[in-house]
C-alpha cells in the first residue's frame, strides 16, 4: 500500500497535482452495489485502516495531500451513488462498530475527507451525509 501511494503520487506529482482522493477507507459489506468494489481495502476495518495509512504515508512522502472517502463509510450502500441515492439501513451500533472506525481511527492523519452521498436512516431519514447537519456536525465533527 505503501507503495503504491508513492507510485500514484508521482505520477500526480509529474502532472503537477498535489492532491488526490485517496485512501478509500470504506468498509467492504457482502450483498452490496460493486460501486466501491476492490478500491476498499477489504471487510475488516482494521485491516483497512492499516493499509490506508501506509497508502497515505506514500501519498504524503511523495508530496500529495490525501483526502479520504466516502466518509462516514459507502461500504453498505445497495446502488451506485453516482447514478441513485443509497439508503443505508443499519442500526447506529452496527455503523460505529464497523462502517466509521476507519474514519475514526485516521480522522488524525488525514486533514481532508469526502463525504459519502448516502442517507443514513438511523442518523437522518431525511437527508443524504453530505447535506445533513446531523452526520456532518454531530458525527463527523463531534466524534
Amino acid at each position: 500500500a505503501y507503495l503504491h501511494g508513492r507510485l500514484i503520487a508521482a505520477d500526480l506529482i509529474a502532472l503537477g497535482i498535489t492532491v488526490d482522493c485517496l485512501p478509500v477507507l470504506d468498509v467492504r459489506f457482502a450483498e452490496t452495489h460493486a460501486i466501491i468494489g476492490d478500491r476498499s481495502f477489504g471487510a475488516d476495518p482494521d485491516f483497512v485502516s492499516r493499509a490506508a495509512l501506509r497508502q497515505t504515508d506514500g501519498l504524503m512522502d511523495g508530496g500529495v495531500l490525501p483526502v479520504m472517502k466516502h466518509i462516514p463509510g459507502h461500504g453498505r450502500a445497495r446502488v451506485d451513488s453516482h447514478l441513485d441515492l443509497p439508503r443505508v439501513e443499519a442500526s447506529v451500533e452496527d455503523l460505529h462498530a464497523k462502517d466509521f472506525r476507519t474514519f475514526r481511527m485516521l480522522a488524525s492523519q488525514i486533514p481532508i475527507a469526502m463525504t459519502a452521498h448516502i442517507v443514513y436512516t438511523a442518523l437522518d431519514a431525511e437527508r443524504p451525509a453530505t447535506t445533513s447537519p446531523i452526520v456532518v456536525r454531530d458525527i463527523i465533527r463531534g466524534e
